[in-house]
């Protein structure tokens, strides 16, 4: 095991990641386009929530209220493509990225291939499902709130006004995938730093030849403890690297975090009032069971990926302060006691992507799940209103 500088990282083994999800949105014009699109979308849900305090009657508000609640995430996605990509998309800037060690090469770049490609064809999958909700139904006039507005007050131009409407939904769509993804390619590069870490961490006393009737001697081998000691401190200074890293990272995502669990609720929690709601409608049009099936499958993966990741992220510090634990205190002299000593007492504390104390992992994953659960089984208990409500 090399305790020597390493070579950075020269050809990004995630950028098929970055380049859909992040070099995509630094052109100008691509910019230009979303940000457009952002004001658009912003001002029709202000209007809306205008309506439903004073126009919408509750028919009209179970008929348009589906979308509105699943409106919240895509405006906080553009806002963070647009204002705040610089939170995601300078990892080289945030700490070194070693070259992956030659021992886990075949295993990372198979694993960093199979999520490429299966992340890629989401995306595709995505912008597919973006065009599905660009054909007309007729059932769009009491469904989309946007194409209620179009068709009432600009009946000259309802024609043109609701394709150019239609045709932001496959921008907006593409745009709510984008976080999850981008986390996802943040959290794996620091699953394999956190790795290559871990290892080094873990072989740091061990002599370099190891004998083990020279054990009990190796308390008193200068060379041995002067070696421990550098590797030890090698391995500390990295670690400081990603603390600070992920401290930074904390405050920057923290309320994010926040907003996307809430906002996350509410997309399910909209799914599953318009499936309730509207199941007779559903099943008729074919159309309309392809778009909710696709955007139901699609938003369980892109909030899959994002949870495994971070719990990915979660594990692998659980393995540094494992091998941390593990090394071989007995065989130190009293110097290099007191500085594992820090070490460890410098693990002690988890070192995790989180808000309010709740970690990006299963657990939240779980949590958001309930959540989901909880106002489902509610609603359900009141179908029976809401559609007689839908259909008075």
């Amino acid at each position: 095991m090399d305790y020597q500088e390493k070579n950075l990282m020269k050809d990004d083994i995630l950028t098929g990641l970055s380049r859909w999800c992040c070099d995509i949105f630094e052109n100008r014009i691509v910019k230009i386009i979303l940000f457009v699109i952002f004001v658009i979308h912003s001002s029709l849900a202000l209007i809306q929530i205008y309506f439903i305090i004073y126009v919408f009657n509750s028919k009209e508000f179970a008929s348009y209220g589906p979308f509105f609640f699943g409106i919240f995430l895509s405006l906080g996605s553009m806002r963070l493509i647009l204002f705040k990509s610089h939170i995601y998309n300078q990892i080289g800037a945030d700490f070194d990225l070693w070259e992956i060690d030659e021992e886990n090469a075949d295993s990372v770049i198979k694993e960093t291939k199979l999520i490429t490609v299966i992340v890629q064809a989401a995306l595709v999958l995505t912008i597919v499902v973006g065009f599905a909700f660009v054909l007309p139904t007729s059932s769009d006039y009491d469904r989309f709130f946007a194409v209620r507005l179009i068709c009432d007050y600009c009946p000259n131009y309802s024609q043109i006004l609701y394709y150019l409407y239609k045709l932001t939904i496959p921008v907006v769509g593409y745009a709510m995938a984008v976080p999850p993804v981008m986390f996802t390619y943040y959290a794996q590069h620091i699953c394999y730093q956190l790795m290559m870490l871990s290892k080094h961490i873990r072989f740091s006393s061990d002599p370099v030849q190891r004998r083990e009737d020279d054990l009990e001697k190796l308390i008193y081998d200068e060379n041995y403890q002067k070696e421990f000691h550098r590797r030890i401190v090698f391995c500390i200074r990295r670690e400081i690297v990603f603390t600070e890293m992920i401290v930074k990272k904390n405050d920057e995502l923290s309320y994010l975090i926040g907003f996307f669990f809430i906002t996350s609720c509410a997309l399910g929690i909209s799914i599953i009032l318009f499936v309730m709601m509207f199941s007779d409608m559903i099943f008729k049009e074919k159309l309309m069971l392809v778009r909710i099936t696709c955007l139901s499958v699609l938003a369980c993966f892109f909030f899959s990926i994002g949870i495994l990741s971070g719990q990915a992220a979660e594990d692998e510090t659980n393995q540094i302060v494992e091998n941390v634990c593990a090394i071989e205190w007995y065989f130190l002299n009293r110097s290099n006691a007191r500085t594992y000593m820090i070490f460890l007492s410098y693990n002690m504390k988890m070192r995790r992507f989180e808000f309010l104390n709740t970690s990006v992992n299963l657990q939240l994953g779980v949590a958001i799940g309930r959540q989901i659960y909880g106002i489902g089984s509610v609603l359900l208990n009141l179908k029976s209103r809401f559609v007689t409500v839908v259909k008075t």
